[in-house]
């Protein structure tokens, strides 16, 4: 696993490289979100509300959690430097304030030629269950030199 910053090039990563990171999501987090998005869906910061619905009580807001993805490749791998391209994501699972989620990072594919890094995405929640997946194409920081 990768633990530091650092930005690697096309060159660097290798195929099945992986990195993580964790974090235990707070209400401050989902009211952030929703100051910084606009998203107020009541499912999200309504009590009252989210306790009638099938779920029972609130959840994170599902892009809240996907944003901690690209946080874990620009922090990790590939690293500084890389820019998001394109992204497909699943939400299988809802996560809830209080559960700690790690963010799971592979390479899966390189094309040198167009300087693009395929990564396989996952997040798990504290009891190992998949709540997010996903694959991401980033354009990672160019060869210095």
């Amino acid at each position: 696993m990768i633990n530091i910053l650092n930005g690697k090039t096309v060159h660097e990563v290798e195929i099945g490289e992986k990195a993580s990171m964790s974090k235990t999501i707070t209400e401050t987090d989902a009211y952030m979100f929703a100051a910084l998005t606009g998203s107020t869906n009541p499912l999200y910061l309504d009590e009252v509300f989210a306790s009638g619905t099938p779920l029972g009580r609130r959840i994170v807001p599902e892009l809240l959690i996907a944003s901690m993805l690209p946080a874990t490749q620009g922090n990790f791998l590939p690293g500084e430097g890389n820019l998001h391209l394109k992204q497909h994501l699943d939400f299988l699972k809802p996560v809830f304030i209080g559960d700690t989620i790690t963010t799971e990072v592979e390479i899966i594919g390189k094309d040198v030629e167009r300087n693009r890094v395929t990564i396989r995405q996952a997040c798990r929640n504290q009891d190992g269950e998949v709540v997010v997946t996903g694959e991401a194409v980033v354009w990672p920081k160019k060869r210095e030199g």
